[in-house]
């Protein structure tokens, strides 16, 4: 639903300098209208940004979008700041702050793994601003902590579990729910597939029940998820679309930003 626009009676627009500070996170900063997915004191556009800002066209002077692109989907980049520039009047200014690739280079390089490091607690406080749920992981590696997960799901009383890895720029809701409408059409128990587009990774996994097969992620798992639910003769169901495509590889970049100049309004 589109938000409802802030007129132009509106205090925030009257008088001086109009500043958007989109993407503020936590600490909104005064004298600026502030939004972002939050809802907290301080933020006076609370709400998501591919939704379009509560906002007239060339209503804003001076926008900023400090550390906030890189949060968003890549192909929802292009379109957010599409309704930036909506907002922003003729000859406004836009400033955007973003991690820098040289530097992250230059650390890798140097092995400087404090650089990329954010600590547990930060990142629990980040989800749960968010709206999602924290758990700790009680052992290494990615099947260890899908088990745990799966585990507080099944406590919390779900029936299926659906697995997205984050390296997907093509999650979208259309994406997910086009996997979800697999329960709707087939029997349970079932395991739902997305592979990736070299056929041999799994990018998303459905089941229904959350335990139909035990998580096989790593190398060839696409191959491993099938024969887990083989031999818990349970019915493999393979689907296609844009989750099969996950960046691991300059190549797969470049794929991902073919794809995203054919999306419509994103240019």
């Amino acid at each position: 639903m589109a938000p409802r626009l802030l007129g132009a009676g509106n205090p925030m627009l009257n008088g001086g300098v109009r500043r958007l500070n989109w993407g503020c996170g936590p600490t909104p900063a005064a004298g600026w209208i502030n939004a972002d997915l939050l809802s907290a004191p301080g933020i006076e556009l609370s709400g998501d940004i591919r939704d379009g800002l509560a906002l007239p066209e060339d209503s804003i002077d001076y926008a900023v979008a400090i550390h906030g692109l890189q949060d968003l989907p890549y192909l929802d980049v292009l379109p957010a700041l599409a309704e930036l520039r909506r907002v922003l009047r003729p000859g406004g200014v836009l400033r955007l702050a973003l991690p820098d690739l040289e530097r992250s280079i230059e650390a890798w390089l140097r092995g400087d793994k404090a650089y990329f490091y954010i600590g547990d607690d930060e990142v629990a406080s980040i989800a749960r601003a968010a709206g999602a749920r924290v758990i700790r992981q009680s052992d290494r590696g990615l099947n260890h902590g899908l088990d745990d997960a799966r585990r507080a799901a099944v406590d919390d009383g779900a029936t299926a579990l659906l697995v997205l890895p984050a390296d997907l720029p093509g999650v979208t809701p259309p994406a997910i729910e086009a996997v979800l409408t697999t329960l709707d059409d087939e029997p349970t128990p079932l395991v739902a597939i997305v592979p990736d587009r070299h056929g041999r990774g799994t990018n998303t996994l459905l089941l229904s029940p959350p335990d139909a097969i035990d998580f096989a992620f790593g190398g060839d798992s696409r191959v491993a998820h099938r024969h887990a639910a083989d031999a818990a003769s349970t019915r493999v169901v393979e689907l296609d679309g844009p989750l099969s495509l996950d960046v691991d590889t300059p190549e797969d970049l470049l794929l991902v930003q073919a794809v995203e100049l054919q999306v419509p309004g994103a240019g």
